[in-house]
């Protein structure tokens, strides 16, 4: 499901590969977040908050790119929108005391653990235009 409204991912278009960061390809769209909602029994309920690492700043959040003291390879939080069907939403694990219950599931992909609702002071170089947006507050807000 996308809420829309004030819910987006960290990176507009992600650092993650996806398009070639033109305007008319799936880069742009792949900023959205997401939530997933696996319909059970309605009278049980599980709200599921993904994880998915944390980026508190640029040197972790953009990675290579940020020509800091730490060069990692990629940000080291989650940038994408992705369901989870692994651990607890797992519904195929026969002693799975969850697998019957309604699950909302909160994408992660803002880099915040759903704590945050900034836009930052810094950008990926690649993109320069576009700065890091960390929304994590408003994206569980728009699924709650």
């Amino acid at each position: 499901v996308y809420p829309g409204g004030a819910s987006t991912c960290i990176f507009e278009p992600t650092l993650t590969g996806i398009g070639n960061c033109s305007g008319s390809d799936n880069a742009f769209q792949s900023n959205r977040y997401s939530f997933n909602v696996v319909k059970k029994d309605p009278k049980k309920l599980m709200v599921y908050f993904q994880g998915g690492g944390a980026c508190w700043d640029k040197s972790v959040t953009v990675g290579k790119f940020a020509g800091g003291l730490i060069s990692l390879p990629a940000p080291t939080c989650t940038s994408t929108a992705v369901p989870n069907d692994m651990g607890i939403p797992d519904q195929t694990v026969a002693d799975n005391r969850y697998a019957n219950f309604t699950q909302v599931q909160l994408s992660y992909c803002s880099g915040d653990v759903f704590v945050s609702n900034t836009t930052q002071s810094y950008s990926a170089p690649k993109w320069p235009s576009m700065p890091v947006k960390q929304k994590g507050y408003s994206n569980a807000m728009a699924t709650l």
